[in-house]
C-alpha cells in the first residue's frame, strides 16, 4: 500500500534532499532546464499524438488490431 511505497522511497528522497546543497546552483540551473524542457518535449508529443489519433480514425495498434477512434458514418446505429 501507500504506507510501503513511503518507507521504500524515503531513503532516498532523504539522501537526495540531504545531498541538494552539495550541489553547485549552476549544476542545479542545468538540471532544472533540462526537466523543463524534457517536460515540454512531452506535452508536444502528447498534443501530436491526440492531433494524429483524431485526423486518422482508425490507427493500427501494435498488436495488429485496428483501434477506431471515432464511429463509422457509414454504419450508423451500431
Amino acid at each position: 500500500t501507500m504506507l510501503f511505497f513511503g518507507l521504500g522511497t524515503f531513503p532516498a528522497m532523504m539522501a537526495l534532499g540531504l545531498s541538494a546543497n552539495t550541489v553547485s546552483i549552476k549544476f542545479r540551473q542545468r538540471v532544472f532546464r533540462a526537466a523543463t524542457l524534457l517536460v515540454i518535449l512531452f506535452g508536444v508529443f502528447t498534443v501530436y499524438r491526440g492531433i494524429y489519433t483524431l485526423a486518422n480514425p482508425v490507427v493500427a495498434t501494435a498488436s495488429g488490431v485496428d483501434l477506431h477512434c471515432v464511429p463509422d458514418p457509414a454504419t450508423p446505429g451500431e
